[in-house]
């Protein structure tokens, strides 16, 4: 337990680090609007580099939106279930959502590798490496797939834990 927690923190770290690299992005931004407007001239690779810097925001947090349970979720059918019917389609998602994950990581990992091995770069006026960018998207996905794994351990447990007596279920939803 003490390394699923100590993973569940390093994810919360690198959502910290994701918004940091927001304010990267609005600087940059502010950056270019200002040279464009006052001196005609844009941040050269500005563009760019913030769209690099994107593809960090949104895969470096990734693990912790899952592991905070904060992706958008769709209850509609799963609610017509009685609990242990509901446990068993979670189930059935964390492993579905663990196997389309881990296909996307094993791509985009053998993806980034190649583009590192090329020295891949941007076609603009300042070129960009891109291979930090893609394995920044991959180390991402892995992640996730290790917080769906997680997920999907807790959810199993779950599925096989008694459920409590319906008195104490109807005294904790009145409780909230």
């Amino acid at each position: 337990m003490r390394l699923v927690a100590a993973f569940e923190s390093f994810a919360r770290w690198l959502s910290v680090l994701s918004g940091l690299f927001v304010l990267g992005i609005i600087a940059i931004v502010v950056i270019d609007i200002l040279g464009r407007s006052l001196f005609n001239w844009p941040l050269p690779g500005g563009t760019i580099l913030s769209t690099l810097l994107l593809v960090c925001v949104i895969f470096l947090g990734l693990a912790n939106v899952q592991r905070a349970k904060e992706h958008y979720r769709v209850d509609l059918i799963a609610n017509l279930f009685p609990p242990r019917g509901q446990q068993a389609i979670e189930v059935f998602a964390h492993a579905v959502g663990l196997a389309v994950v881990s296909l996307l990581a094993k791509l985009s990992s053998s993806h980034a590798m190649r583009s590192f091995d090329q020295n891949e770069m941007s076609f603009d006026l300042v070129p960009f490496p891109l291979w930090p960018a893609r394995m920044v998207l991959a180390f991402g996905l892995i992640l996730l797939g290790v917080q769906l794994l997680i997920d999907l351990v807790r959810s199993v447990r779950a599925l096989f834990r008694p459920l409590p007596p319906p008195e104490a279920a109807a005294a904790n939803e009145g409780s909230r």
